[in-house]
């Protein structure tokens, strides 16, 4: 869990220093395009198997874990 709240800091901090919006009035939020995307790849990094273990044996975690670690950047996001 420790892990998942970092992530989720973050994304704040990334948010609060790129992001252009105006203070109670979420209709006004925007990223650049270079960011558009992120929030969506946090959001599934927070629920991959990953990040949570639940249900699932500590070797096929292990197993998932350093199957990611050993592919490229563009099949490790596409497993995400």
């Amino acid at each position: 869990m420790d892990v998942i709240r970092s992530l989720d800091r973050l994304l704040i901090k990334l948010v609060n220093r790129f992001a252009d919006f105006k203070k109670d009035d979420p209709a006004s939020f925007s990223l650049s395009k270079e960011f558009n995307i992120y929030p969506q790849f946090m959001f599934y990094l927070r629920r991959s198997q990953f990040l949570h273990t639940f249900n699932a044996s500590p070797d096929e975690s292990e197993y998932y874990r350093s199957v990611f670690l050993r592919e490229n950047v563009s099949n490790s996001l596409v497993m995400l």
